[in-house]
């Protein structure tokens, strides 16, 4: 499952702007702000704790006053009981890293999109009591199964939503039907961008994996738009650092006998620089325990 995750979270950053706004008609409360940029800090997850990269993390211009606020956007390939338990502790991480715990701090939100499964159950709510009620998880929630997507690509033929959309309408009530495929692929068309038309050409085949349709869109998209390009360079890329993490961390396990630390493995899957990848294999050979190891990767 965690394909589809990685997946979808590279869909989300083809366009900040377009996903935003999208978010924003599911929200109960809009957040009245703009995309400004995407934050890729690195963070400790908690006081001494492992570092962590923000995935998904959009930084907003709020339209009043053109202060930043920031949306976390978490995917889940299915429904798990603890999601909006686990966007409740990032969002708290992250508002005390960017100081949004202070009165005059940036606010922080949280979006899930649900790629299976159909809405049920309301929001997280931590009571000490019925008439004291304590912390309240309220995420946007987007539960793609529960759209339409003929109602969806009619709002992108307008102009409504943003060609961005697209690689979701697959997992969408409808999506595998081979009339809208033609209408996907004459939006699509419409990306001057050859690059993002790869891109959704891809999410369009991966996403399909989870649906009914998958044999509609393989053959409504067969010879479609193929082309070699530097995104799909950059996903074969994607693969062998996530064959060097796997490799690595099945090296580490064997040679000490014992499951890999939770820092070093965070950070091992934390990472995409293939030379460091490289680097921590080859010290498998030379050190002989976990505190040695840890810290030769702390190395530049």
């Amino acid at each position: 499952m965690a394909t589809f995750d990685e997946a979808a979270r590279r869909a989300c950053k083809v366009d900040g702007i377009g996903l935003t706004l999208w978010l924003d008609r599911f929200a109960d409360e809009s957040p009245a702000a703009d995309f400004a940029s995407w934050d890729d800090s690195r963070r400790t997850s908690w006081p001494g704790g492992p570092e962590r990269t923000d995935d998904v993390v959009c930084v907003l211009r709020r339209r009043a006053d053109g202060k930043p606020a920031h949306l976390i956007v978490e995917v889940a390939t299915e429904p798990r009981a603890d999601d909006l338990a686990r966007l409740g502790v990032y969002e708290l991480l992250l508002a005390i890293a960017v100081r949004g715990v202070l009165d005059d701090g940036p606010p922080v939100y949280g979006a899930i999109v649900h790629l299976t499964g159909s809405r049920k159950g309301g929001p997280l709510r931590l009571s000490k009591s019925a008439s004291h009620p304590g912390v309240l998880v309220k995420p946007i929630e987007v539960w793609l199964a529960d759209q339409g997507a003929a109602d969806t690509l009619a709002r992108m033929e307008s102009g409504e939503l943003a060609l961005c959309i697209l690689p979701w309408v697959v997992l969408m009530r409808g999506g595998g039907e081979s009339q809208l495929i033609e209408r996907w692929k004459q939006l699509a068309v419409r990306e001057p961008d050859v690059e993002k038309r790869a891109a959704y050409r891809h999410f369009a085949l991966e996403f399909a994996e989870l649906t009914p349709g998958l044999v509609n869109w393989q053959r409504g998209l067969e010879g479609w738009e193929m082309r070699e390009s530097q995104y799909s360079k950059s996903i074969e890329a994607k693969g062998e650092v996530r064959g060097r993490r796997a490799f690595l961390l099945e090296g580490l396990d064997l040679k000490f006998g014992s499951p890999v630390p939770e820092p070093i493995r965070l950070a091992i899957e934390g990472t995409n620089d293939l030379n460091a990848l490289e680097r921590w294999f080859r010290a498998l050979f030379t050190v002989s325990s976990w505190a040695e190891f840890q810290a030769l990767m702390k190395q530049e």
